[in-house]
């Protein structure tokens, strides 16, 4: 079913866009260590515990708040950039992305990462041309599952949450777009972060499971 006007569609980076799960969870393990924690990150336990904002994550591990929003940032984004060869697109990103911006919808991407981490990625595959906005750690006072990132990019594009789509593969993007007000898409194909079973508990409004799909709908 073809959904209303569509003036512009923000996806999250990781896990959605960027096949970059490999590269966080060596950045988030290499930080937990950096920071201090006794437990070892291992891919299954960081599959089951990931989620944003990242100081909850961190927590979890024993890492205080204020040391985790102070210290960590840097020493993840130093060990992410250097595993960047690891870093692949998803399918149909980039065939997506051009068709989105033939039909002249605008683009933004609303991650919990560094926004110049994920730019270089964008640039790496040469796809940051059809990208309007980047919303990153950095650029926002709050994180997913608050909807205020995604209301800012909303406000930097000049479009109104009901003339937008909000396409993630995390429990916070889904709550954060419905937060928002925003048509929600839940990613549940290969490289995402998030279990289809856990993702339609959030209860989005689509599900999909290739990037392509998104057109249909549109």
């Amino acid at each position: 079913m073809k959904l209303q006007k569509v003036s512009a569609v923000l996806f999250d980076a990781s896990g959605t866009l960027i096949n970059d799960i490999y590269a966080v969870w060596k950045a988030n393990a290499g930080t937990l260590r950096w920071l201090g924690s006794n437990e070892t990150l291992t891919f299954q336990r960081f599959k089951e515990k990931t989620r944003t904002p990242y100081w909850k994550f961190y927590g979890f591990f024993g890492v205080p708040e204020e040391k985790a929003k102070s210290e960590a940032v840097p020493k993840f984004k130093q060990i992410y950039d250097s595993l960047i060869e690891t870093i692949s697109l998803m399918r149909d990103t980039e065939s997506v992305l051009e068709q989105l911006k033939d039909r002249e919808i605008k683009i933004a991407v609303v991650t919990h990462g560094p926004r110049q981490s994920i730019e270089d990625v964008f640039k790496k595959f040469r796809v940051m041309q059809f990208i309007d906005v980047i919303i990153g750690l950095e650029d926002c006072d709050e994180q997913k599952p608050s909807p205020k990132p995604l209301l800012t990019a909303l406000s930097r594009l000049n479009v109104l949450p009901r003339e937008a789509i909000y396409v993630g593969d995390m429990c916070e993007d889904i709550q954060a777009g419905r937060k928002a007000r925003i048509t929600t898409f839940a990613y549940c194909g290969a490289g995402g972060y998030t279990l289809e079973e856990r993702l339609r508990k959030t209860k989005p409004n689509h599900v999909i499971h290739d990037l392509s799909e998104l057109l249909l709908y549109l």
